[in-house]
């Protein structure tokens, strides 16, 4: 019996697997008729199946069964490359044979012109059996993905059914079912000119490894996956006791009651290799919000292949207010950065992860973005600002005992340059730092600071720099530190 082939017109893809729609047309008679119908893939939930037929058609005895394809078209193939593997082993074995010249100078009757005619052969007899083993290799090589893909449909799972029509006629049908082998994950671009609205791209990277191409298909994207084992977990008792003395403990380490588990971040997980991924620029996909996830529904139909690669869907673009600044933590990096100020709360609500920016459309870089919504700005890096250089030096000043008595003290400095290398004017923000004390023994007292912003709780300083063009500013501070005497101090970052 003939099977019915069906094919994917829509896909509800979730993170983590989709709903299929296939739709397809079968012949009845008038009466009760079995059928075959084929589209099921290996990666499909069979027990998530469900046909639908126009009102006036009835089925019964609905089951899913193992297609037998003896003498099928996997045979043949599988004949036509084991022809090919004895076509190659032979050339092979001629190819050794005219290597092997031994045999041939040892024949007595073996003429000066016979020797010459075989040396003079050989070269091009040699290459044309390397030229047909190539040629074969590559045919067998085909044949063997072919059967790789006859193969995979040949034992697909066949639908059986009766159906029952009260007239003749050909009826559309549709069947629906889990599937295991698709997924999407967000992806984010930052467009800007550094000087009006940063445009932030949101975008969804589908992809799919069911063996077959969908082609033509409507696809909407939900943010949750569904639950295949939506059991509530339970807690078990957690009990304290007292903690026996343990030897050798190593100082700091502080026993812990409890393991946390850390969350595993799909989307930090993903790997940025977009080398592979077609890009499809379309009009916004409709959002849906439901009590337990999102929907985005394309405008578009899509034909996305079942590969390791993937493809861009365009979802929704944001147009969002922003201010420019340049800042650099030269004791860290000595690189000046580029960032875009923007209110937290224009920010949409689903952005998390790595974002591709690019600077009047040229890529400059990757950005994490993950906004505190409890924050009112957020920065967003956009990458380095070149045109600003900067240098930094740290040294340690002189150390000599304290005016009080039993005290020693040490004073240290650094110098901070910044050069601006470009035509126009530039405001540059500079971060630095002085340690802070924890013992009460430990005094810092500073000496000079350049004007810099000093925040006593954290140590950290700032400076707020306004170049002319090519100007070069330079940033001095310096700071003592008194101690016991009799004491040493145990870390100082110079």
């Amino acid at each position: 019996m003939k099977s019915i082939q069906t094919e994917v017109k829509e896909v509800q893809i979730y993170r983590h697997g989709c709903t299929a729609v296939r739709q397809g047309k079968v012949q009845l008679e008038a009466g009760t008729n079995q059928v075959l119908i084929a589209g099921l893939t290996a990666s499909s939930y069979i027990d998530t199946l469900r046909l639908h037929f126009p009102a006036d058609i009835s089925a019964s005895a609905v089951h899913v069964m193992t297609p037998d394809h003896k003498d099928g078209e996997s045979e043949e193939i599988a004949d036509q490359i084991a022809a090919a593997q004895e076509q190659i082993d032979a050339l092979k074995k001629q190819a050794e044979m005219w290597q092997n010249t031994s045999g041939f100078a040892m024949l007595q009757n073996a003429t000066i012109d016979q020797a010459e005619k075989y040396i003079n052969a050989y070269p091009e007899r040699l290459k044309l059996i390397n030229a047909k083993v190539r040629s074969l290799e590559k045919e067998k090589k085909k044949l063997n993905e072919k059967l790789n893909q006859v193969y995979d449909q040949e034992n697909r799972p066949l639908i059986s059914a009766l159906l029952t029509a009260e007239t003749a006629g050909e009826y559309p049908f549709e069947m629906t079912y889990q599937e295991n082998a698709a997924s999407w994950d967000s992806k984010y671009e930052i467009h800007t000119d550094a000087k009006g609205p940063l445009e932030l791209r949101f975008k969804a990277e589908v992809r799919q490894k069911t063996g077959e191409d969908w082609k033509g298909v409507r696809v909407s994207l939900r943010t949750g996956t569904p639950v295949r084992s939506a059991n509530l977990p339970d807690l078990d008792p957690v009990y304290l006791d007292f903690e026996e003395p343990r030897k050798n403990m190593v100082f700091g380490a502080a026993p812990r009651m409890m393991k946390a588990t850390a969350a595993y971040d799909m989307e930090e997980a993903v790997s940025e290799d977009t080398a592979l991924l077609k890009n499809l620029s379309m009009p916004e996909a409709a959002v849906e919000v439901t009590s337990t996830m999102t929907e985005y529904t394309c405008s578009s139909v899509y034909d996305i292949q079942s590969a390791k690669d993937g493809m861009y869907i365009d979802l929704q673009n944001f147009e969002i207010p922003a201010e420019y600044i340049i800042k650099a933590v030269p004791k860290e990096d000595i690189r000046a950065y580029l960032l875009a100020c923007v209110n937290t709360a224009d920010l949409p609500m689903m952005i998390h992860g790595n974002a591709s920016v690019y600077l009047e459309g040229i890529y400059s870089g990757t950005a994490y973005v993950n906004p505190d919504y409890a924050e009112e700005t957020y920065l967003i890096a956009l990458g380095t600002e070149e045109r600003i250089r900067l240098s930094r030096s740290a040294r340690k000043k002189k150390a000599s005992e304290a005016l009080l008595r039993n005290q020693q003290s040490a004073v240290y400095e650094f110098d901070i340059q910044v050069v601006n290398g470009k035509e126009e004017e530039a405001d540059v923000s500079v971060s630095d730092q002085i340690p802070l004390s924890r013992e009460q023994g430990i005094t810092v007292e500073t000496v000079s600071l350049s004007s810099a912003v000093y925040d006593a709780k954290t140590g950290k300083l700032e400076w707020k720099c306004r170049l002319a063009p090519h100007e070069t500013k330079n940033l001095h501070v310096e700071y003592r530190v008194l101690w016991p005497k009799d004491k040493s101090v145990t870390y100082f970052e110079i």
